[in-house]
């Protein structure tokens, strides 16, 4: 499980919460996201990519930010 939180000066802007669902055969895992912006309201987003656990977090976190971009949710 991974979460980050995006904050200017303070104020949440996002949450970030994902969780590793299957570890796949190639060395991947499935993980499933959810993002909470406070302007929308409760949970939004969530869909579920494919990592790599040895690319570390940050590459993860950023993979879920460009998708919740792509979802018009940042």
């Amino acid at each position: 499980m991974v979460t980050a939180e995006i904050r200017i000066n303070g104020t949440l802007l996002g949450h970030i919460y994902a969780v590793n669902d299957v570890t796949l055969e190639n060395g991947q895992s499935l993980y499933h996201w959810e993002c909470y912006v406070p302007d929308r309201g409760p949970l939004v987003g969530g869909t579920e990519l494919r990592h790599r656990r040895e690319d570390g977090a940050l590459a993860l976190i950023s993979k879920i930010i460009e998708a919740a971009k792509t979802k018009g949710l940042f």
